[in-house]
């Protein structure tokens, strides 16, 4: 099976310029809160109509209407809005602190939840946000799928190197176009593309062809950067240190990256130790092992596949 890599690039990128084409008929609406005293918010909301159709769910302890008033505000507060379908899908969330400080989030229907005014202090964004870009990507098992399918198809350690190089770079870019608004595409538009780059990259790990693996890696890349935008989004950041925010998540993105691999050679070699210690065999178990990962790489990516499509046919 060979699945030449530039058909593949060019049908991706047209997909990602062709998302607003596909997101037309969704409305967005904006909701700006803006603290004017300690604890005491004002609530804006771009059309005006949108006040009407979705309603916002307050944390704990906040009363008022137009204006709220939250005396006790925790770091992990949130938002949680509701009436999403009707006329609006997609709300974004703007909080302006007293302090200067600000943060933004995106919220829709399977993402209702946004944080609420979190105050950060200056030193510890940078260590937040690595914690987060850690997580994520250890917690997410597409991206840890994919980290894995690419680690096979690498025979070298250099091929390896460059292949994680490309992802990196690709999804620093996607991630930071569309937290910037540069590019916008729907989450369960980037979603499936995620489980699709799965189905091919398994499918390439199957059929034992590595030669393509780095450019896999930096055009998927760019797909999942998708996916990290949006976790990010539902995070929320503070806009007056985007900069900082999108460093640090890209940092903790790479560690976790760094520590799956990690994962994957000391499991690996303890592997070969059971073959030749303990099974007493005298074989290779690359091939298998590869057939293993690919087809279950493959496989999980066709379910996803097919559940986003059914969740976006379903709008």
């Amino acid at each position: 099976m060979r699945i030449r890599i530039f058909p593949v690039f060019w049908f991706v990128l047209a997909s990602l310029f062709a998302c607003p084409a596909f997101a037309h008929g969704t409305r967005m609406a904006t909701v700006s809160i803006v603290e004017k005293t300690q604890g005491t918010f004002d609530v804006r909301w771009a059309p005006d109509e949108a006040a009407r159709a979705i309603r916002i769910q307050w944390p704990s302890g906040c009363v008022g209407a137009e204006e709220i008033r939250c005396p006790k505000l925790t770091e992990d507060a949130s938002l949680r809005l509701r009436g999403f379908g009707n006329e609006f899908d997609y709300v974004t969330v703007d909080v302006i602190l007293s302090n200067g400080l600000r943060t933004g989030a995106v919220a829709s229907l399977d993402r209702p939840r946004v944080p609420f005014a979190p105050r950060f202090s200056r030193e510890g964004t940078f260590p937040r946000y690595v914690r987060i870009g850690v997580q994520h990507i250890l917690s997410g098992i597409d991206h840890v799928l994919f980290v894995v399918a690419i680690v096979a198809l690498g025979r070298k350690p250099r091929r390896v190197l460059l292949s994680l190089t490309l992802f990196t770079v690709a999804h620093s870019v996607t991630l930071a176009c569309t937290v910037l608004g540069v590019l916008a595409v729907p989450s369960l538009v980037a979603e499936a593309w995620i489980a699709v780059s799965l189905v091919l990259v398994g499918a390439t790990v199957v059929s034992d062809r590595p030669k393509g693996s780095p450019w896999y890696a930096g055009v998927f890349g760019l797909v999942h950067g998708l996916g990290f935008a949006g976790a990010l989004r539902e995070i929320g950041f503070d806009e007056s240190r985007l900069a900082l925010c999108l460093f640090g998540f890209n940092i903790g993105v790479e560690l976790g990256q760094l520590l799956l691999v990690l994962a994957l050679a000391v499991g690996w070699r303890f592997l070969n130790w059971l073959r030749t210690r303990v099974w007493g065999g005298d074989g290779s178990m690359r091939t298998q092992v590869k057939r293993v990962v690919g087809y279950s790489v493959g496989s999980t990516g066709a379910y996803f596949t097919l559940q986003r499509l059914f969740a976006i046919l379903g709008k």
